[in-house]
């Protein structure tokens, strides 16, 4: 499907089940430097984790963001976004291009936390639920979910919010395939959490 920008606003995805089908996104303009992306539709895992990268790396800040399978594949997702000095042009972005990078490809950067909380639930049928908090950087998304999703976890659903100190981000993860996180994938998370966490972090592999 080719990419569908508006630099407008425009009517927002819920009113819109039936584009649903089909992966789009819409860019509309709120303020000089601020944007609103909403993308939606059938997207493959770890489509969150490859945006946020690529958002980092067109010098697109996430201020505020959500997103939450709704069936299958199938996203409903919307990030506030600042476009900084160097920043590429916002509504010529390509922005389902940056979802579908390989993960393997991704370059995220480091992040550090300041702190983490785990703990299983039952909701989306059984998820680990991961609250973080950290100081913000840009590209910190990315830089969580990227190592996150080769351990083979991907969020269901997302809560993002920088604005304040400190950033405190919620996720309810699961297996990509489609199973709650079992004991070996909690313990590998937890390893990596703790090694985030350290002030001499060093690069996820």
């Amino acid at each position: 499907m080719r990419a569908q920008i508006h630099e407008h606003t425009s009517p927002r995805c819920e009113g819109r089940a039936g584009l649903l089908e089909l992966p789009g996104f819409e860019i509309r303009r709120a303020g000089a430097r601020d944007f609103t992306l909403q993308i939606w539709g059938p997207l493959e895992d770890p489509w969150a984790a490859a945006l946020g990268v690529g958002l980092f790396e067109a010098g697109m800040r996430v201020v505020r963001g959500y997103g939450r399978r709704l069936d299958g594949p199938v996203w409903l997702g919307e990030f506030e976004l600042e476009a900084l000095d160097d920043s590429e042009d916002p509504v010529r972005i390509d922005y389902l291009a940056l979802a579908r990078e390989p993960v393997e490809l991704l370059a995220p950067p480091l992040v550090t936390l300041s702190r983490f909380h785990r703990s299983l639930t039952s909701k989306h049928g059984g998820s680990l639920f991961l609250e973080v908090r950290a100081r913000d950087r840009l590209g910190f998304l990315g830089g969580l979910l990227a190592p996150i999703a080769r351990l083979g976890l991907v969020p269901e659903e997302f809560h993002i919010d920088t604005l304040g100190l400190p950033v405190l981000d919620r996720f309810f993860l699961k297996q990509q395939d489609g199973a709650a996180p079992g004991r070996d994938a909690r313990r590998r998370l937890k390893g990596l959490l703790d090694q985030l966490s350290s002030p001499r972090t060093s690069a996820i592999e």
